[in-house]
Parts: structure tokens; C-alpha cells; sequence
């Protein structure tokens, strides 16, 4: 039986041991600047990503208005400066998503793999390899299904309320209309 608080499974990588592995929001908890990194980057991401679609707008307005090239190559040059930051913020949410998905895969299957190793042999044990197989893939699904939880409260749930603020700033009317 795992009894120290780190288990060291791979070349420096520790996994945690959680008090209570049987609840997802263990998972959560052990790991704060993970998380807290991606709410950061999730936040930003999202909100920023409103201003690609203004500053589009913009861009065909300094188009069709003709406003001279310099002011074009001026909104061109902004456009693409925001379009850059929106994808740097996107990858680096990404990658703690990924981090963190691939930390807690470590640490539930490390868990999962104590509680059956460690069993007392009896005639019921006699499939534990099948078992130890059909748990890696329910581990796998389990913390896929968490990492598409958190790209999608960030990517529709933030990004929608951004949208909504966004339009509430340029026009209370309208956006008050197409939300009802």
C-alpha cells in the first residue's frame, strides 16, 4: 500500500496521493497554481477574443471608408497584434488544461493501481489484469471528460458572457432586445 505522500513514478515526476481520490474535486484542490493559471489564461483568453471580432470590424470599416494606406497598414498592424495575443493566451490555457489532465491521469491511475495491487488474493481476483486494463480506460475517459468540463466553461460559458457585456457597452437597446 501507498503510505507516503509522493510516489515518485517516472523520472522527476511525482504524484500526489490524495485523502479522498474517490472525489473529483481532489483532484481540483492538489493542484492550486495549475488551476488558478488556467482560470488566469481561461479569462483572458476568452474576454480578449471578443476584441478579434471588433477589431475585424474596424478593419473593413478603414477598408471600405478608404482611409489611405497608412491608416490601413495601421489597423492592419493592430488587428494582427490582437489576433496574436487571443492565440498566445489560447495556448497557454491550453497547455496548463493539458498539465493538469495529464497530472491528474497520473495520480488517478497511481491511486487506482494501489487499491487493486493491494487487495488480498482471494478466487475473485483471479481477473485483476482485466480489470487493471478496463480501469486505465475508465481513468482515461474520466479525466477527458474533465478537461473538455473546463474548455468548455471557458470557451462558451466565459466567452458568451464577454459577448454579452461587450454588446451592452456599445448598444443596451439592441443587445437587450436579441438577448430576450
Amino acid at each position: 500500500m501507498i503510505t507516503s505522500k509522493k510516489v515518485s513514478m517516472m523520472k522527476n515526476v511525482e504524484i500526489q496521493i490524495y485523502k479522498q481520490p474517490d472525489k473529483m474535486i481532489s483532484y481540483w484542490k492538489h493542484q492550486p497554481l495549475t488551476v488558478s493559471l488556467i482560470v488566469v489564461f481561461g479569462l483572458a483568453f476568452n474576454i480578449l477574443a471578443v476584441y478579434g471580432s471588433i477589431e475585424l470590424g474596424k478593419l473593413i470599416d478603414l477598408l471600405v471608408i478608404s482611409s489611405g494606406p497608412a491608416m490601413i497598414w495601421k489597423g492592419i498592424v493592430r488587428f494582427l497584434w490582437v489576433i496574436l495575443m487571443i492565440q498566445a493566451l489560447r495556448y497557454v490555457k491550453r497547455f496548463y488544461i493539458r498539465r493538469f489532465a495529464n497530472r491528474t491521469l497520473a495520480s488517478m491511475r497511481a491511486h487506482l493501481y494501489n487499491g487493486i495491487l493491494n487487495q488480498k488474493y482471494n478466487e475473485n481476483n483471479k481477473d485483476t489484469g482485466n480489470l487493471l486494463s478496463r480501469v486505465i480506460g475508465d481513468a482515461q475517459a474520466c479525466v477527458e471528460g474533465m478537461r473538455k468540463f473546463t474548455t468548455e466553461l471557458f470557451d462558451t460559458g466565459v466567452l458568451m458572457i464577454a459577448y454579452v457585456i461587450t454588446m451592452l457597452r456599445y448598444d443596451l437597446w439592441i443587445t437587450l432586445l436579441s438577448v430576450a
